[in-house]
Order: C-alpha cells, then sequence, then structure tokens
C-alpha cells in the first residue's frame, strides 16, 4: 500500500511513490499516566518518496524520507474531551491504515491517491 503523488524531490528527480516506512506515537513521559491533562499524545510518520511503484518493489532506494507529525493539539481540545480523539491530526490508534487516511488529509497529499 502507498500513495501515488508526483513531486520532485530534493535532488531534482520526479518520484510518484509514498509509501509509510513507520509510525512512532509517544504518549508523554515515561512516568505519565494515559490520559492525563500533562500526557501529550504525538505520533510521526516516516514517508519515502520512490521514482515509482516498481522502484520501490525491486528494493531500490528512496529519494528522501519526510517525517510528517500528527500531535492533537491544533485543534484546541484537552485530552480528556471525546472530541480530541476525533481530530485529523491525532491518530488514536497509529495503524498503517489510520495514518495513510490521515496523511490524506493534509495539504501535502491532498491529491494523492492509493497505490495498492
Amino acid at each position: 500500500m502507498g500513495l501515488k503523488l508526483s513531486k520532485k524531490s530534493d535532488i531534482g528527480v520526479d518520484g510518484d511513490y509514498w509509501r509509510i516506512i513507520s509510525i512512532e506515537t509517544h504518549y508523554g513521559g515515561p512516568n505519565q499516566v494515559w490520559p492525563s491533562k500533562s500526557a501529550q499524545p504525538i505520533t510521526y510518520v516516516n514517508v519515502a518518496q520512490y521514482v515509482s511503484k516498481a522502484a520501490r518493489d525491486d528494493k531500490s532506494m528512496s529519494l528522501k524520507v519526510e517525517r510528517f507529525v500528527f500531535d492533537g493539539q491544533s485543534n484546541g481540545l484537552p485530552p480528556e474531551d471525546p472530541g480530541y480523539y476525533k481530530a485529523p491530526d491525532y491518530l488514536p490508534e497509529p495503524t498503517r491504515e489510520a495514518a495513510y487516511a490521515a496523511l490524506k488529509t493534509i495539504p501535502f497529499f491532498q491529491s494523492a491517491e492509493d497505490e495498492v
């Protein structure tokens, strides 16, 4: 699974295939109880850009890696508010499917198509 979106890479080569390479969610410091006012969830989604899906399937090197941050802060609601978990900028279940759906809500990927 990936996203198809043509963008020029930093090295000047066009790449049209984007794939999630990792999802990391942190819920605050190691001693914080979740949910709490002090525990601030943050999810990092790292996405690699390839020349094409065929290049990725052939195990070619990615053109670049972009990190997108979903921190649940821009909606202005506290974590104890039920609406907080409906914000598109927070991934309460950081699955690949949820991350791809969240990526498609940000301006960078709004015109991207699903690539299976």
